[in-house]
């Protein structure tokens, strides 16, 4: 099963290849680097850095219809948001990493970058 759908990309891009490659690029670029700053937030229980990195991915995990990792990213930032729950968001971050890892695999061989 494909971690990530390019529909909501084919359609802002209308068909412009290079724009597509652009934005998987800057995907490749910044998504593992904030991805690794949210679980070091989640580590030292920082609830303001959960909300921030967690708002920041939302988007992108949403315009590579990446819907697993957007809804437990969702999740994250709404817990954080109220300083609620951080076992809650412990528990839902391994899953979406790794997710999204799987999903940065699948782009890096599908756009052979």
């Amino acid at each position: 099963m494909m971690k990530y759908q390019l529909n909501k990309l084919n359609e802002l891009a209308a068909g412009d290849q290079e724009f597509i490659e652009t934005i998987v690029v800057a995907f490749l670029e910044e998504v593992p680097q904030d991805l690794n700053e949210l679980k070091l937030a989640i580590g030292q229980g920082d609830f303001e850095s959960i909300y921030q990195y967690a708002h920041k991915l939302k988007p992108n995990l949403d315009l590579l219809g990446m819907e697993f990792a957007k809804n437990s990213i969702l999740t994250i930032e709404n817990e954080a948001k109220g300083g609620r729950d951080i076992n809650l968001i412990k528990s839902l971050m391994p899953d979406a990493a790794n997710y999204v890892d799987e999903a940065i695999i699948e782009l890096k061989k599908d756009f052979n970058l």
